[in-house]
């Protein structure tokens, strides 16, 4: 009898790691850019003044929400571990409410919240909403699962995508779960 593995997800520093990397390549390649300008134009305050604003909004607009998902996505999912055990055909999330058992076939749907893709530092973050028949929603961030969508997809689990430009967590679901009225 072959049995199937069981996956255990959780934050990894390599996770986190991915995202800074991203961030890191894009600014090394902005301060070059920046270096090389100014080297060219040295002597023009004006120049240097309207340079040195663009830099700083293009920084304030590219940083800021990244440093703002990155923390949101980091708080929710730091004490959470998603298992994964083919054999009885269920996932196991544990947060700060407790462990949950959900089998396969009592997850009414995944929705997976996500950037409008394009340049920002800001697009990898994503987050999927479980719902299970009873109602019960969680929440499990792209730190823990990388790539959700072939997640859910590999587990036979419906899926369905929302675009957003920055893809904050509601403040409904800010603590991993969250029971729905039913």
């Amino acid at each position: 009898m072959h049995t199937k593995a069981i996956v255990p997800y959780e934050i990894a520093i390599r996770s986190r790691i991915v995202y800074l990397r991203s961030i890191i390549v894009r600014y090394a390649i902005l301060f070059l850019f920046c270096w090389a300008f100014y080297s060219q134009v040295s002597g023009n305050s004006v120049i240097y003044l309207g340079a040195g604003l663009l830099f700083v909004v293009f920084v304030l607009v590219d940083i800021v929400p990244f440093v703002v998902l990155h923390h949101e996505y980091y708080n929710l999912s730091k004490n959470m571990h998603v298992v994964v055990d083919e054999d009885h055909h269920a996932l196991t999330v544990s947060n700060q409410h407790g462990t949950h058992s959900i089998s396969f076939d009592h997850i009414q749907h995944v929705n997976i919240v996500q950037s409008y893709g394009g340049d920002g530092s800001w697009s990898g973050h994503k987050y999927a909403i479980l719902r299970t028949k009873e109602g019960n929603e969680f929440i499990i961030t792209s730190l823990l699962i990388s790539n959700l969508l072939e997640f859910f997809n590999t587990l036979g689990v419906a899926t369905s995508t929302q675009k957003k430009i920055f893809p904050f967590i509601g403040k409904q679901y800010r603590y991993g779960s969250h029971q729905s009225a039913a």
